[in-house]
């Protein structure tokens, strides 16, 4: 580019925020469900296996880069970090699967966008919404499972 600054460090730049980012509300996401799901009691627990468990992997972490240290070997790490991350997205749908019983809540969403824009709608504008149109709304935000008391 003109400036001197390559578009390659720029995206770069935005992929690692954009991680961290991620990062950030995953972790805070754990801690909300271990919050909410885990005794009082057991947290203590629970909280030192996943700790445990963050250090053995970070643990795995550098001796796969002490193991693959040249750069051509990089792509064997980015493909190892990539299946990681999918199991463990596989992991987490599978827990979600199994406490909800469905991974989305499909029949809420289609209800309320029929309701929104299909016949019978009250056209009305896309941001306004009564209370009960709210409720079914949830589908659209409630990732977590826990159901929002208004």
């Amino acid at each position: 580019s003109a400036s001197g600054v390559s578009v390659a460090l720029v995206l770069m730049l935005i992929g690692v925020i954009g991680a961290r980012t991620g990062l950030w509300m995953f972790d805070l996401a754990v801690s909300q469900l271990v919050q909410e799901t885990v005794l009082e009691e057991e947290r203590g627990v629970v909280s030192g296996v996943i700790n445990a468990m963050t250090s053995l992997m970070d643990m795995l972490h550098y001796v796969l880069v002490i193991a693959a240290p040249r750069p051509e070997q990089f792509n064997i790490l980015t493909f190892i970090s990539v299946a990681m991350v999918t199991i463990g997205a596989l992991l987490y749908a599978s827990y979600v699967h199994k406490v909800r019983g469905h991974l989305f809540h499909f029949s809420s969403c289609f209800h309320w966008l029929k309701r929104k824009f299909g016949r019978g709608g009250s056209g009305r504008g896309f941001l306004e919404v009564n209370q009960e149109e709210e409720a079914e709304a949830t589908c659209l935000v409630n990732t977590a499972g826990v159901e929002f008391a208004g």
